[in-house]
Order: structure tokens, then sequence, then C-alpha cells
């Protein structure tokens, strides 16, 4: 009940203080508290039915295979349909993609429950595909859950208390106690030790994840399930619960201090930072440009290109080596240049619209040239199929081909 570490428990510490940690250690721990979530409620799970007496020892190669063979075949196949109808489906408005994917997420959790399979590991899988892929509206998503998973917490420890009984603490302290100093000093270090030994790990990242394994939400929704079996499972539900609020107190409050004797705060870095975050949080764009042979850019210095105001590159890749470039680096025909500006802020004056071309079309079969336009609009970027073009005027334009047009809006 108590083995997996708390994500959203570490994670609120870190996020509070905005602290990033070296050496990628955020990273694997949010890869090691997300993936044993699945196997701390199967355990659970095997635990409870033994002490029930429902659980013969020959079943357990089958309840394995089916909890994790089936919370992984559920969770995929979820989570390629969902991004399939995200993609396909035009009846989505904006904010409905919050409703869907929270839609999917119980299918996926009741399906694979229902089936015999793992339901947490099915769900993480969705999570972790779904996230891994680009979608509409993916960072409204992520703060979406991000609230949804504050407030799961609050209930859970809301839950935590009013099926408590606090006059029967003391009568579990001392235990309590024990199995937490025994977990923090003990058991979790030896098993990051001997695990990390495999990999390049500094000691002291090694020390630190093994103080990070804090108990938390998963640790609470295993110990109701121990209240509805029979026997122990209130003397179980309140040293879980006393285990818990020692881990958050002791653990929780000392992780940043700890974090810095060890010296793994990543100054120069912040937690809540990705590249994306930064686009979306500061007036910045980024603009992926290949040089292709023939280009005027070719064979000149990055100070004698006439760029437009406040843009500038700062990121260039050459036969897979990435570079930060100064004025006096040459750019040469195949590099790929990353090139920041200031974000345009668009007034209400101007629209965005988007006209489909079929064969009956009077665009189809013409080049941009060719067609006729308004004065107020011009032909931004052709859709055509997963190709996205920048059109100049001697472009053709094909049946089946998107245009997106940029027009002044009339009084």
């Amino acid at each position: 009940m108590i083995g997996s570490t708390d994500a959203a428990s570490v994670f609120s510490i870190l996020r509070s203080r905005r602290l990033n940690l070296k050496d990628r250690t955020a990273s694997l721990l949010e890869f090691e508290s997300g993936s044993n979530d699945p196997m701390a409620y199967m355990m659970t799970l095997l635990s409870l039915r033994l002490i029930q007496g429902e659980f013969r020892p020959s079943d357990l190669f089958l309840m394995l295979f089916l909890q994790i063979g089936l919370g992984l075949l559920v969770g995929a196949i979820i989570a390629y349909l969902s991004l399939y109808m995200i993609k396909t489906v035009e009846v989505f408005t904006d904010g409905f993609e919050m409703l869907f994917v929270l839609g999917a997420v119980l299918i996926s959790y009741a399906l694979s429950t229902l089936i015999g399979g793992n339901g947490y590991l099915s769900v993480y899988l969705t999570g972790i595909i779904l996230g891994n892929k680009k979608m509409k509206q993916k960072k409204e998503l992520v703060q979406f859950f991000d609230a949804l998973t504050g407030l799961m917490q609050m209930l859970l420890f809301f839950l935590l208390g009013l099926l408590s009984t606090p006059s029967k603490l003391p009568g579990v302290a001392w235990e309590a106690i024990s199995i937490f100093l025994f977990l923090t000093f003990a058991a979790r270090p030896f098993a990051v030790f001997f695990l990390m030994h495999f990999f390049s790990a500094s000691r002291n990242k090694k020390l630190l994840l093994s103080f990070s394994g804090l108990r938390g939400a998963a640790s609470i929704v295993f110990a109701i399930l121990a209240v509805e079996t029979e026997g122990r499972g209130d003397y179980i539900y309140h040293l879980v619960f006393f285990i818990v609020l020692l881990s958050i107190l002791f653990q929780g409050s000392l992780l940043p201090k700890v974090s810095e004797r060890l010296d793994m705060i990543d100054a120069e870095g912040d937690v809540m930072k990705t590249f994306t975050d930064y686009t979306e949080e500061k007036e910045v764009q980024f603009i992926e440009f290949h040089v292709p042979k023939g280009h005027n850019w070719a064979g000149e210095k990055i100070k004698d290109i006439r760029m437009p105001p406040e843009t500038m590159v700062i990121l260039l890749e050459r036969s897979g080596e990435k570079e930060l470039p100064s004025g006096d680096t040459e750019i040469l025909e195949g590099d790929k240049v990353v090139i920041a500006s200031a974000k345009p802020t668009v007034g209400s004056d101007v629209e965005i619209i988007e006209i489909e071309v079929d064969e009956d079309s009077d665009y189809a079969g013409k080049k941009i040239v060719e067609i006729k336009l308004d004065e107020s609009e011009r032909v931004m970027l052709i859709e055509r199929g997963e190709e996205i073009l920048i059109p100049r005027g001697d472009t053709g334009i094909e049946p089946g081909d998107i245009l997106v047009m940029y027009r002044l809006k009339t009084a």
C-alpha cells in the first residue's frame, strides 16, 4: 500500500518552490511515480485477496498476465482510438476536447477493470500516448488535468480524514513510526542504490532519489480498499494514515533542504518551464526553416543577412549536429535554422478563413498568381494532407488542398 512514490506530492513541493533538479532527476521521479502505482495496486489487490482466502497461489501467474497484458492492451487501444477521433471528427468545438479526453480516461479505467485488467496501468498508458502526440488545445488540456488532479487530491485527503478516528491513531503510532523509518532509511535507499548501480548516476542523485519517496494519494486509495475487507482493515487504514502524514510532514518539508545540501538544484532551470510554455507565456514565437538549394542565405554569415526587425537566429542544425550560432556563423545549403521573433498581436481588423478546394473549384489546377483575390485578401498557407506549404506565386493549387487566407475586415 505504501510502497509507491506519489508524483503529485513530490511535484507540488518542487513547483511551489520552483525547483528544478539536476541530471534529469525530476523526470526520473515522474516516470517512477507514474509507473509504480499500477504495480502497487496489483500487489495490494493480491494481498487483500490472500487475506480473505479468495485467492490460490496457482492463480498468481494468471492474474499477473491479465492485469498487465489487458491493462496495456486496453490503454493503447483507447489512446489511439481517441487520438484518431480528435484528429478526424469535425464536430469538436473549442473546449470539447477536455470532456472527450476525460471520458476516454474513464473508459480506459472502467473497461480494463471490467475484463480483469489493471485500470491504473491502462490510464497511465493512455495518458503517456496522448501526452506525446500533437493535438488541439494540448496546453489547455494539461492545465485542465493539473487542476483536476489537485481537486482529486483534496477529495482523497478529505475522505481519509472522514474515514479515520483520531482516538485510534496513538494505538498505531509506534508501528507507523517504525515502518516509516524502515522505508525511508533502509528499504528505499537499498532499492535505489541497487537499481541505479546499473546506470550512470552520481552518489548525490541516488541519495536524493532515496529521500524523495513520498507517500500520498495512491496510498490513501489502497488503504480505502483495505477498509472494505474483513479482519484488520480498520487497523491497516489508520496505520497508512499515520505513515502518509509522517511522510508529507517530514520528507515533504525537508526535500528542498536536502536537494540544496546535496547540490542537486539546477539554478538555471525551472521545473515550471517547458519550451512550449515559454512561447505561450512570453510574446515570442519560434520559426523553423530549412535552407534549400540556391537560397540567397546559403553561403552568407548571419551578421550579413538582412532579417526583419525583432528577429534573430537562435539555433542551427547541420548534419544532425546542433549548435548555438554567432554573427560569424556561415549558413550552408541544407541547414535547419530556428528563428525567434516577437509574437505579433493580430487585431480584430484581420480575420482568418479556410477554403477547401475540390475538383469543381475555380482554384483547382491554377497557380497562386492566377487566382483572383480581392485587394484585402492574401493566401497565407496551403494544407495538403499532412504537409503545410508556404505558397509563392508559382505554387500550384490541387484538389483536396485547404487554402488558409487572411483578409481585412470591412466596416
